[in-house]
C-alpha cells in the first residue's frame, strides 16, 4: 500500500488496525444475523466472549 507524500508509516499502521477491527465487528454482526432467531441467544455470548 503506497504512502501519500505527507503520511507516515505509524499513521498508516493505526488506520489499518482501526479498519481491521471495524471489519471484524461487521463479521461478528453478520454471524449473529445469519443465525435462526432461536439460536441467537444461545450463541451471542460465545461470539462476544461473554461466557
Amino acid at each position: 500500500m503506497p504512502l501519500p507524500a505527507s503520511g507516515s508509516p505509524r499513521e498508516e499502521d493505526v488506520l489499518v488496525s482501526f479498519a481491521d477491527e471495524e471489519a471484524a465487528k461487521i463479521l461478528i454482526l453478520m454471524d449473529i444475523v445469519r443465525r435462526p432467531p432461536a439460536q441467537v441467544n444461545q450463541h451471542i455470548g460465545k461470539l462476544m466472549r461473554w461466557s
